[in-house]
């Protein structure tokens, strides 16, 4: 890093004077239109509700509170019960996989402290539970040892508004501990499918006991792991029929346009498998891009059955704005290696990465030279447009759009400032032409797709419109303009109003004297969005639409079944 005096490196006191300073994300503000897409396409799901079981499992400690807990319902009692479970599954969970010494990655709640309590210990060892979940007299969580920090465990952090959504619980009228009741048609069916269940009544034994031995935690893990949903069961039949909405009484409390897109995009996955008959690799990551290109990781083309293919042009429009979040974040990546250089002015700082943007890129590992950009910005747009045969021929190869975003994240991991300015302007071109289906809006198919993107300035719909209305300027002057509104000037903007709403400082450089000075200990890398489809490809598995083979995805016969009925 650049030398700097002691008077520039005090920090401007109005913008952390009683302030926390943290990394933060998004610091561009430019992610939440592609998090909004991916939450009305799969609504119900989250990036931490990671396992099927936990839809059912929740809910019947809910019901066994009701039943067996103590009868003073207060706070303390309440939560007491709660963890105690909670906890319980995950030793017994982690004492499985232990024993069949499966790897990292279950996505099992209090998996961490689970694994220090079990680890090295012999079969007949006594494991005591209590003391990870305990709370004290007002029932709060102690400050260490504890498994979670939230007092209601993984279903309080991640499961409790997915819950609501899905009409598997409701609020009670008054004051009451727990502050949910399961709801008659749905959250009461699921906990009562696991009633009688061996495994779920030992578990709860263990919890009552307080501990049990490694070997005992192991028996009951398997009976009861999220892996362990039994083919044919009630449990995974009221699954089904809640996630994919199959059952208008289970699902009367869901909203029908969420129900309808969730229902289409598990869909949408398993007719993806299906049509590309084994999946190796990166699956949510490849159906991203099939969306996109409409073509399967063989390179065939994907044709969608007319009931779905709305759903995979909204998923293409998703993964479009996101590679277009991630170009801008990537020149923002950019601006801050030249100002750990040395201080910039702003206008300076545009121009230099413009003109980096306007260069040739030279070839190298194995990718082909590409030209430098045209003087106008219509020019620039129609050179980095690919033909609709090119396309359809060979979706994946030289100079696809995916091509371009893999060089992109290449640049970008080499810390190149010039390649990954001259990489996201190509990537810029490309998503000002390659629009996919859409006519008026590429959110028009989207429930409340349009209007969301109303209320935001950078969005795909901007970004094209932005660059039509350009047509006859000067791709130079066009870029620098780029630079300073929704890279530079943005970034400000976007850590004043953190500053303001939530007291914590993100800013990554301030402006000095004319200049913009850099005060971040190291540039945050660019990032795409989270879209929730790994955990819609799980909990496929954990439901056997899916089957898992080697590192890849096969349909299964039962998912195959709901397809065909889904056609009917």
């Amino acid at each position: 890093m650049a030398k700097k005096t002691s008077e520039q490196n005090n920090e401007i006191g109005w913008i952390l004077r009683d302030r926390k300073v943290i990394d933060g994300l998004d610091h561009l503000g430019v992610e939440l239109v592609s998090v909004n897409l991916y939450q009305a396409m799969l609504p119900g799901l989250t990036n931490v509700t990671e396992r099927a079981r936990y839809y059912s499992f929740y809910p019947w400690v809910l019901h066994r509170f009701a039943q067996d807990g103590p009868k003073e319902r207060t706070k303390l009692t309440w939560r007491t019960w709660f963890r105690t479970l909670d906890f319980a599954y995950a030793a017994a969970c982690i004492a499985f996989e232990h024993e069949i010494q499966l790897g990292s990655g279950s996505s099992i709640v209090g998996a961490d402290k689970a694994s220090i309590l079990v680890a090295g210990k012999g079969a007949g060892i006594k494991v005591d539970l209590l003391s990870a979940c305990h709370v004290d007299e007002k029932g709060s969580v102690p400050a260490d040892g504890a498994y979670f920090k939230n007092p209601e465990g993984g279903y309080g952090q991640y499961y409790k508004g997915p819950f609501r959504e899905l009409g598997i619980v409701s609020n009670h009228s008054g004051p009451a501990h727990p502050d949910v009741k399961l709801t008659n048609f749905a959250g009461l069916k699921l906990a009562q499918s696991l009633d009688g269940h061996q495994g779920f009544e030992e578990l709860k034994q263990i919890a009552l006991d307080g501990g049990a031995t490694v070997s005992d935690l192991a028996r009951v893990g398997k009976l009861v792991h999220p892996s362990a949903i039994v083919s044919g069961s009630e449990e995974e039949s009221l699954l089904r029929s809640l996630l994919l909405g199959n059952d208008k009484e289970l699902c009367q409390a869901q909203i029908p346009q969420h129900l309808q897109w969730r229902r289409r995009s598990l869909l949408l996955i398993l007719q993806y498998v299906a049509d590309c008959g084994s999946l190796e690799g990166d699956a949510p990551h490849e159906f991203r891009w099939s969306c996109t290109a409409k073509a399967m990781p063989s390179g065939e083309a994907w044709p969608c059955p007319p009931a779905l293919e709305g759903t995979a042009n909204s998923w293409g429009a998703y993964q479009r704005n996101d590679l277009l979040n991630y170009a801008l974040e990537s020149l923002f990546y950019a601006s801050l290696l030249r100002l750990d250089e040395r201080p910039y002015p702003p206008l300076q700082l545009a121009g230099i990465l413009a003109d980096e943007a306007m260069a040739e890129v030279p070839m190298s590992n194995g990718y082909k030279q590409l030209p430098a950009l045209p003087s106008k910005v219509g020019h620039w747009v129609a050179n980095c447009t690919r033909t609709v045969q090119d396309s359809s021929n060979d979706p994946w190869g030289g100079n696809s759009t995916w091509e371009l975003s893999n060089r992109l994240e290449l640049a970008v991991k080499e810390r190149d400032t010039s390649l990954i300015a001259a990489l996201a302007a190509r990537v810029l071109g490309r998503l000002a032409s390659d629009i996919g289906t859409w006519e008026k809006h590429p959110f028009e198919e989207i429930f409340d797709g349009v209007e969301m993107a109303s209320k935001y300035e950078v969005h795909l719909k901007g970004w094209v419109d932005r660059a039509n209305r350009a047509t006859n300027q000067p791709t130079r002057d066009f870029l620098q303009e780029l630079l300073l509104e929704w890279v530079l000037f943005r970034h400000l903007r976007v850590a004043t109003r953190k500053l303001a709403n939530q007291g914590v400082s993100t800013y990554k450089f301030r402006p000095e004297e004319g200049e913009l000075l850099m005060i971040a200990e190291k540039p945050p890398l660019p990032t795409f969005t989270a879209p929730r489809l790994r955990q819609s490809f799980r909990i496929l598995e954990d439901l056997h639409c899916l089957s898992r083979v080697n590192n890849g995805f096969e349909i299964s016969e039962e998912g195959r079944a709901i397809l065909e009925a889904s056609h009917a």
